[in-house]
């Protein structure tokens, strides 16, 4: 869809997405920040009074200690979804000056963050008739015609939706104009057509399938199908609205076993134990050897800590995917609460033999195995770099290398732990013993887990120290090994042009920048410019 805010950005995610904690911050920050920085809101300090440019009558950041309260308690709100805050701190703004359109807008954003997307809606109308400049705190007329439109979509307006892109794009939206060519044939006729039409957006566009699904039940009231879909598309942004369809959706066909499925998944998601595990069980009951019934029942039984049920769910789903390590660790975090130590470090063991790393780390981790050779030494390891647990790491991949020294995976690992924690001399001769006992297969297996250093950065980091040191001739020497290395990187010439002008070799420093800049780089270009 076409969301030019930050906020309307994150509020108007695909479908399956959730609000994750860093989500929700970056709503509290961003919306609060607008509100507190509006005219009118008493939190804020005064602007100095020698600033020449225009600016807001209040100044604010997260982090000014004046204003620290007011963050921490509307953050807290965010999180636990009480938007309520957001909007009575607009209300209180638009009585104190009820002319600003930016009052106005705060709301319209509060309120969409509470799922009243008509509310917003109006308050977004207001905003349009109330502008008599070009901009509010960076916003244009054409963004909060942007706004409007995904809002109208949202309460299933699709025409109101559609006029209010063509207004963005009379006003030069260069997105509205896009979004309008792009739908130029969108032209459904009958209930069937907004419904397929909705299935092609569902994924990228959330708003306006949702006004065309609305649009499909508005002209055939029992399209249980419809019902279900719009309730997907619901499921993350209005869980209440998504519970009301799969209802309907269930009502007019009661075998409807993906409306069993959805609504209890959305039950789990609000905390539901209970109604999760009704609907879980019915949908089993309708598809007994369905992967995603099956799934969605183990899940809810093991929400409602009927372990023992969780077990034999798990149990047939790995009768019908004997290969799904996911299943073997679900399965195994079941027994353990159910006290079957022994056979729970079977499930993960089995696991991790499927490839499952998370697996052997967790016993690891807790204490439950010792890793039995390298090759499980460093799938240890590995766990441990991408939890920024260097000086274990750096131990475990040891270990690896004194159980087998032709290990070249646990050379990469070490070579990136001393790279990351800048211990660059001993990066370089692991990357070189590893590269020296198997170039392929290894360096292959460092790539895809993000292990391998770059060796021109090593070499690039070294010749840089080296100059730091006045050490010119060493330091030139590893530059001439980035060159060799990555012939077409722009920064390794640079770096040698540099050393070179240190050591007072103009004309090679010369011909280095000149092919830094061949390469782009813009500082080379500036260098050769100055010396012009």
């Amino acid at each position: 869809m076409l969301r030019e805010s930050k906020l309307m950005h994150l509020l108007f995610r695909q479908r399956n997405t959730t609000l994750t904690a860093a989500m929700k911050r970056t709503f509290a920050i961003s919306l609060l920040t607008l509100i507190a920085c509006l005219p009118g809101n008493v939190l804020g300090k005064p602007a100095p009074a020698h600033t020449k440019t225009k600016m807001p009558s209040v100044v604010i950041t997260e982090n000014d200690p004046q204003n620290a309260a007011f963050y921490e308690q509307a953050e807290a709100a965010i999180m636990s979804g009480n938007y309520q805050l957001l909007i009575d701190e607009a209300d209180k703004m638009i009585r104190s000056e009820p002319g600003n359109p930016e009052h106005y807008y705060a709301r319209a954003m509060a309120k969409a963050m509470a799922r009243d997307y008509a509310g917003s809606n109006e308050d977004l109308t207001m905003v349009i008739e109330l502008m008599d400049k070009k901009q509010i705190n960076g916003i244009t007329k054409d963004d909060v015609w942007m706004s409007i439109a995904d809002m109208t979509f949202l309460i299933g307006n699709v025409d109101g939706g559609r006029k209010a892109i063509s207004k963005a794009a009379a006003l030069g939206n260069a997105k509205a104009k896009s979004w309008i060519e792009l739908h130029r044939t969108d032209h459904p006729r009958n209930a069937h057509e907004f419904f397929m039409l909705a299935g092609k957006y569902k994924n990228d566009e959330v708003p306006y399938a949702l006004a065309l699904l609305s649009q499909a039940i508005k002209l055939q009231p029992d399209y249980a199908e419809a019902y279900y879909e719009r309730g997907v598309a619901n499921s993350t942004l209005n869980p209440g609205q998504a519970l009301s369809d799969f209802d309907k959706a269930i009502a007019l066909k009661p075998g409807f076993t993906a409306a069993f499925s959805q609504r209890g998944l959305v039950r789990r998601l609000q905390g539901d134990a209970p109604g999760s595990l009704l609907d879980a069980a019915a949908a089993n009951r309708l598809e007994p050897t369905s992967i995603e019934t099956l799934q969605n029942l183990a899940m809810s039984h093991a929400m409602a800590e009927n372990h023992a049920e969780a077990i034999k769910s798990y149990s047939k789903l790995i009768e019908l995917e004997p290969d799904n390590a996911g299943y073997y660790v679900l399965r195994a975090m079941a027994k353990l609460k159910t006290g079957d130590r022994t056979s729970a470090i079977a499930d993960y063991r089995y696991a991790s033999d499927l490839g499952n790393e998370y697996a052997l780390f967790y016993l690891y981790d807790n204490g439950l195995v010792k890793p039995r050779n390298a090759e499980e030494l460093c799938k240890i390891g590995i766990m441990l770099v991408n939890n920024s647990r260097d000086s274990e790491a750096i131990s475990t991949f040891s270990k690896a290398i004194d159980a087998d020294p032709s290990c070249a995976i646990a050379y990469y690992g070490r070579a990136k732990v001393k790279y990351i924690t800048e211990n660059t001399e001993g990066a370089l001769m692991d990357l070189r013993k590893a590269m020296e006992l198997d170039a392929k297969v290894a360096e292959k297996y460092a790539d895809n887990r993000g292990l391998k250093p770059s060796l021109v950065m090593i070499y690039l980091n070294l010749g840089r120290n080296r100059r730091s040191a006045g050490r010119m001739q060493e330091a030139l020497g590893y530059f001439d090994k980035a060159v060799e290395q990555t012939p077409g990187y722009a920064v390794s010439f640079y770096e040698r042009g540099l050393t070179r002008a240190s050591a007072g070799m103009a004309q090679g420093a010369i011909e280095d920048m000149m092919k830094a800049a061949n390469l782009g780089h813009q500082a080379a270009a500036s260098w050769l410019k100055e010396k012009r």
